[in-house]
């Protein structure tokens, strides 16, 4: 929805005092508002706007107290009859932050940490990267980026640090012009010395005004300092130096894997014993009773040099002498074979 009458800027998070609303008056005549109402997106306490008329290309600032939410919310403007006029969106917010039109009455809203109440909203101009100490010949760099919809002229703008010197005009680089188109960058040179090791720059409009502000402790040579993504308001102190292109992150350094140590051809590597687990005891068992005949194949008896006795066939008659046997040669078998017995002559019956 876009009307002559316009909902041009809002702060829903003030560090101090009330949320309000900036009205604009877009078209060439006066507009009398009495009896109109703003509301938020609940529709259910609405702020009735004073009696007043807002004079052509004019500004008018409604405080509405803690009507704007914090987060999500809307803010929506009503006519004396109850007619929705205008109506905006937002999603987040952050403090002290507001959402304006660039330019003013313009279709979109940019978030701005610059508040313009009751005065034309400034361009989304940022300080995007810089690098502030340089050895020479090169001279400390600094690059703009427009985050908004329409182009800006910077011509006759204005730079300084903390220290609140003089200004001085900044010098545009490579002779490029000096409108910056949306999402466009612009660099810009500074002789040596302008900033410090650790200082806080400063970007204003040919007025005065001040457009945006960067602070940075320590930095080195060389080093790149800026934002990431471009425009936002998250600062990085370690970039890659892109000038007139969008900024780039430093990559993290990747750890190298330890290079392996390479063993003499003479030395011996010493390995480590594994380890093994204790058999476990198990209980004894009962003793295997061996039979006789495996016995005698895995006994060999001792030898012996004792002959065995005679032996007798005869029961009662007596035995005669018996008749010597030579000594029988020993065998070098394990066993020795006994000699046989003579059997005695027979006895001669007397007549």
């Amino acid at each position: 929805m876009h009307s002559t009458l316009l909902i041009n800027e809002y702060l829903p998070d003030p560090s101090s005092g009330s949320d309000w609303v900036e009205l604009y008056n877009s078209t060439d005549t006066p507009i009398n508002v009495t009896g109109w109402k703003l509301d938020d997106s609940d529709i259910g306490s609405p702020k009735l706007l004073a009696a007043a008329t807002i004079p052509a290309h004019e500004y008018l600032v409604v405080e509405v107290g803690t009507m704007l939410n914090k987060t999500a919310d809307a803010v929506r403007l009503f006519d004396g009859s109850g007619t929705e006029i205008d109506y905006t969106r937002y999603a987040s917010t952050l403090p002290n932050h507001s959402y304006s039109r660039l330019p003013d009455g313009g279709i979109d809203f940019t978030l701005t940490s610059i508040p313009t109440r009751g005065g034309p909203n400034l361009p989304m101009v940022r300080l995007n990267e810089l690098v502030p100490i340089l050895p020479a010949p090169n001279n400390p760099w600094l690059e703009l980026y427009n985050a908004g919809g329409q182009p800006v002229d910077v011509s006759g703008w204005l730079i300084n640090d903390k220290d609140g010197g003089a200004p001085g005009h900044l010098v545009v680089a490579n002779g490029s012009g000096n409108s910056i188109p949306p999402g466009g960058f612009l660099v810009l040179e500074a002789p040596h010395g302008f900033w410090a090791a650790a200082d806080t720059v400063q970007l204003l409009t040919a007025a005065g005004q001040l457009i945006d502000t960067f602070g940075y402790d320590g930095a080195a040579n060389d080093q790149v300092l800026g934002r990431v993504p471009d425009g936002s308001y998250t600062c990085s102190t370690a970039l890659v130096a892109s000038p007139w292109q969008p900024n780039q992150a430093a990559p993290t350094p990747t750890a190298t894997p330890p290079t392996p140590t390479s063993i003499p051809s003479n030395v011996t590597p010493t390995v480590s014993p594994t380890s093994t687990s204790q058999p476990t005891a198990l209980p004894p068992s009962a003793p295997t009773t061996v039979p006789t005949s495996q016995l005698l194949l895995t006994t060999t008896p001792e030898p012996t040099d004792e002959l065995p006795a005679a032996t007798s066939t005869a029961a009662a008659t007596a035995a005669p002498t018996a008749t010597p046997t030579p000594t029988p040669t020993r065998t070098p078998t394990p066993t020795r074979e006994p000699t046989a017995t003579r059997t005695p002559s027979p006895t001669q019956a007397p007549t």
